[in-house]
């Protein structure tokens, strides 16, 4: 049917409004994200969707929506493989489509001041599953994640660009790059 046509288009245009609607309402956010996501979540199709494109870490990854500000992808988490933490810059809400992801959300505990230094500590750490969300978003946007179970896969959905000068943290060494 027509509807069912665009549903991805539909999706990018709600996110897109409660990016706006809810930019100082972390928890509000959060529910509306999850509440709009369940469209995707309940698709037993929705792997079929999405162009490929490039990954960072991981070598399974789709582009389901791009308007030049919000980008939703799926992406399969490769099992036992810890993504680096880092930084964005920018807002990311990651939901688990399928299987279980481990998420580490950071904090940065010193002032930022020293090139090269930060010393960053973990803020929540959580074992994400099927349905579950997670927003990372400045100040609060350093994390890092690892796939559990294979077949996992995970929309993400990034509200603006990401800085140019992203951080990879060294948290034994309390370094960045």
């Amino acid at each position: 049917n027509h509807e069912d046509k665009f549903f991805l288009r539909d999706y990018g245009t709600r996110v897109n409004e409660l990016f706006e609607a809810y930019r100082d309402d972390r928890t509000g956010l959060v529910d509306k994200l999850l509440e709009v996501t369940q469209s995707l979540l309940k698709r037993p199709d929705m792997l079929n969707y999405g162009v490929a494109r490039k990954g960072n870490h991981l070598k399974n990854s789709k582009w389901l929506y791009y308007d030049g500000h919000l980008e939703v992808t799926l992406t399969e988490y490769t099992t036992n493989k810890q993504i680096p933490v880092h930084d964005y810059g920018n807002a990311e809400a990651l939901i688990v489509y399928c299987g279980r992801v481990k998420h580490c959300l950071y904090e940065r505990v010193d002032a930022g001041d020293i090139e090269g230094y930060a010393d960053v500590r973990i803020l929540e750490e959580r074992i994400l599953q099927s349905g579950d969300i997670v927003l990372v978003a400045p100040p609060l946007d350093i994390h890092s994640f690892m796939g559990l179970d294979d077949n996992t896969f995970v929309i993400a959905v990034a509200d603006g660009a990401y800085k140019l000068d992203r951080h990879y943290y060294n948290t034994e060494n309390k370094t960045y790059v």
